[in-house]
């Protein structure tokens, strides 16, 4: 006996309607005929009173693990979960021909809308205060690291001539709830085209604790450390009076590394690599050299310091998990890793071999 007036729609983001409440139903929302409900290990409690809210209705419910085991008389889906489960739904709406929508259950993660398949997302306010805090760290993570995409978007405009495809938001307050955190998750998934720096520096660092038997976090709180690191390599980069002095970088040991790390197939990886001609890079060293402070200033204005007290104080032990994390070696093998697929300032500072001399010089 759940009301449906709990849930009313709050926006629309890329066509998609995103409705917020609190112990809401969701059959009146949904089109006639069976649902198919996705969830993970982490939401099937979750998603079994979703299940109960479909009886009253009359309207059948068919709950899985494993979108392939959905019946073929289902006439809509509905994702009880986060990244993963938004995944699935996205892949079996469209292979169905049938509309997706997701519960979104905790904050952590900018994939959601990106892409097609999913036209209706909710919002629970109760399951979204109740969420582990690692998800809440993790979606701030990722809106946090925004001021460092931005700076990237910058270089690219002024150094490269190439314009930013998405919008410039006001920062989130730092007192928004998870609500408000989720709904900005959504708006950045909705323009995301291609992973940023930090976001691929964040999947090296998921691949080196996976291939080390570690504890893997969430890529988002990967993201808020990269974010970090790649500051300081700009940083350090921008004010360094002989930037390319260094030997250039090893791009053939790096793919192999890639490879083992990813286990993707060296043929799949070399179409990732862009290779810079002798044109590309002193055309770019050329035009660097008048905007140099310029960027150093922009960089400046990122308060990563104050954004880190604020980011720890998000967790139990205020962060403390980050002791043991990760070593010097972990980290600029990552940021190595992250400029040979990378773009933009990053991919440049990865030709003049400055991340390699880094590694060497931290890790011997």
């Amino acid at each position: 006996s759940m009301d449906n007036t709990e849930y009313a729609l709050r926006s629309v983001v890329a066509g998609c309607k995103i409705y917020v409440g609190e112990g809401g139903s969701f059959p009146s929302f949904l089109t006639d005929g069976a649902t198919g409900i996705i969830c993970d290990d982490g939401t099937r409690k979750i998603a079994e009173s979703v299940v109960r809210a479909f009886r009253p209705f009359g309207r059948k419910a068919y709950l899985t693990q494993n979108a392939d085991e959905l019946p073929d008389y289902v006439r809509q889906i509905l994702g009880v979960g986060t990244g993963g489960v938004a995944s699935a739904v996205k892949k079996k709406s469209l292979e169905m021909g049938i509309s997706g929508a997701l519960l979104f259950t905790a904050p952590t993660t900018d994939t959601i809308l990106s892409y097609k398949g999913i036209d209706k997302v909710f919002i629970d306010r109760k399951i979204m205060r109740e969420c582990p805090k690692e998800c809440v760290a993790s979606g701030w993570g990722i809106v946090l690291s925004e001021e460092l995409s931005a700076f990237e978007d910058y270089f690219n405009e002024k150094v490269l001539g190439i314009k930013a495809e998405r919008g410039t938001k006001k920062a989130l307050p730092q007192n928004a709830d998870e609500v408000a955190l989720a709904l900005r998750l959504l708006e950045l998934s909705a323009e995301r085209t291609h992973d940023d720096n930090a976001t691929i520096m964040a999947k090296f660092l998921y691949d080196v604790a996976r291939r080390q038997g570690v504890q893997t976090r969430l890529v988002g709180e990967y993201k808020f450390i990269s974010a970090n690191v790649l500051h300081s390599c700009y940083t350090g980069f921008l004010s360094s009076p002989s930037i390319d002095c260094s030997l250039p970088p090893d791009h053939d040991s790096k793919l192999d590394e890639i490879a083992r790390l990813s286990g993707r197939s060296r043929e799949r990886l070399i179409k990732m690599f862009d290779f810079f001609g002798d044109d590309d890079y002193f055309r770019i060293n050329y035009i660097l050299s008048e905007y140099r402070l310029d960027l150093l200033d922009k960089l400046k204005t990122i308060d990563f310091h104050s954004a880190d007290k604020r980011w720890r104080r998000l967790y139990a032990d205020a962060g403390y998990w980050l002791k043991s994390a990760f070593t010097s070696r972990t980290l600029l093998t990552a940021l190595g890793l992250s400029a040979e697929i990378g773009n933009g300032l990053l991919r440049y500072i990865g030709e003049t071999g400055y991340t390699e001399s880094l590694r060497d010089e931290k890790c011997g």
